[in-house]
């Protein structure tokens, strides 16, 4: 099945593209039990990881944070974590199920409406994530709340970076037009999610070479440096530099797929 062509502009692209974020951010919302499961899961995994850290960090020679801080710093990053949507897997079930040749016969292309989708999806969890990201620190021992500035500066950056690990979950998810089952790729990306980009352990911590790798890769951009600034130990204006620039990769990166994905599709009969 080869895709329809529509010229649409612009300007009708963004508003279609507008539109369907705006109705997945709202079914998100409407999903009551599935919000406060998440958020559950939230208070536990700082709770543990927290605690953690108050006996580790006391033992560990390069953990330089002020004590509590680190709660935030956890509380930032899986705040970002939390709020995924889930999109490769959607994909596979897409292309499995047929879906996905309906779709991409819609005057919205297939990949920016599912990007749309997914970030109107996330931007709702995070909106609903953000008050326990606040509140639970403070209940944990993070001590007193950063400035309003440094909240603000933690939602723009925690924003973009939702945005760039969704584009390069969406790059995943058309993987299994090749692979067929995109799993095992997904799983390994969302470990060096983890480890590159500083989940649980504040880069500063690793060791020199390590932390030079980290740097040439996007993950930093996506946990690590949003969760610097509520510490105070990051800027704003370059991390939003690199996360535009690693944004572009993965669109770039995510045309490219689609296009030779489509047509290994509509090779196969679709």
């Amino acid at each position: 099945m080869t895709a329809q062509t529509h010229d649409h502009g612009p300007l009708a692209s963004l508003r279609a593209a507008t539109a369907v974020a705006w109705v997945a951010a709202r079914q998100r919302l409407r999903d009551r039990g599935a919000v406060l499961a998440r958020m559950g899961l939230f208070a536990v995994l700082l709770y543990v990881f927290t605690q953690l850290w108050a006996a580790v960090g006391r033992s560990a020679a390069a953990f330089e944070f002020v004590p509590g801080a680190i709660a935030w710093y956890i509380a930032t990053t899986e705040w970002i974590v939390l709020s995924r949507s889930g999109v490769a897997d959607e994909i596979q079930l897409e292309l499995r199920s047929g879906d996905f040749a309906v779709r991409i016969g819609r005057p919205l292309g297939y990949p920016w409406a599912k990007l749309a989708e997914s970030i109107g999806d996330q931007f709702a969890r995070m909106l609903v994530l953000l008050p326990a990201a606040v509140v639970l620190p403070l209940l944990l021992g993070g001590g007193a709340a950063p400035s309003a500035a440094s909240l603000a500066a933690v939602v723009i950056a925690g924003s973009c970076a939702s945005v760039l690990a969704c584009a390069f979950d969406l790059c995943l998810g058309l993987s299994a037009i090749w692979l067929h089952d995109a799993r095992p790729l997904a799983w390994v990306w969302q470990k060096a999610l983890f480890i590159c980009g500083g989940l649980l352990v504040p880069l500063e911590v690793y060791p020199a070479w390590l932390r030079q790798l980290c740097a040439l890769l996007p993950f930093e951009a996506i946990l690590h440096g949003p969760a610097t600034l509520v510490l105070g130990t990051g800027a704003l204006a370059p991390l939003l530099l690199q996360q535009l620039l690693w944004l572009a990769v993965a669109l770039l990166l995510l045309a490219w797929i689609f296009h030779r994905g489509l047509r290994r599709f509509d090779a196969a009969g679709g």
